[in-house]
């Protein structure tokens, strides 16, 4: 499947507060740094895939980190990263995928909260 984040547009202006709570500001998804959903590669290590920069909120730049809950089947790897602007994750035909999705300070493994986007999935 296809996803993409898009900022939220009814809280103005840059950086918008939606009812006092910062609102982070969305980045195009880039290739990811890290690439090993459910441990199918092609890294090593962590089971996840880490989009790197995805966001920001309040001075601070975020990454992206999607795992698989439980068993992942994946029909062919080079699918899984980016597709244009696009998060792809490529599932096998007749399974499916829970996926968890969460977000960490750029370059760290220190998780953030991130308030006021739209998440999309086509």
């Amino acid at each position: 499947f296809i996803f993409a984040f898009v900022p939220a547009i009814s809280c103005p202006p840059i950086p918008p507060l939606c009812d006092g709570v910062p609102m982070a500001v969305m980045n195009p998804l880039e290739m990811p740094v890290h690439n090993n959903l459910g441990g199918k590669g092609p890294d090593t290590g962590a089971e996840t895939m880490v989009y790197p920069k995805a966001g920001s909120m309040d001075g601070q730049e975020f990454d992206l980190v999607v795992a698989a809950v439980g068993d992942y089947q994946v029909n062919n790897l080079r699918y899984n990263g980016v597709k244009g602007e696009f998060g792809s994750v490529n599932i096998l035909d007749g399974t499916s995928a829970e996926l968890s999705f969460s977000f960490v300070l750029t370059g760290t493994e220190t998780p953030i909260d991130v308030a006021n986007f739209a998440f999309t999935v086509y």
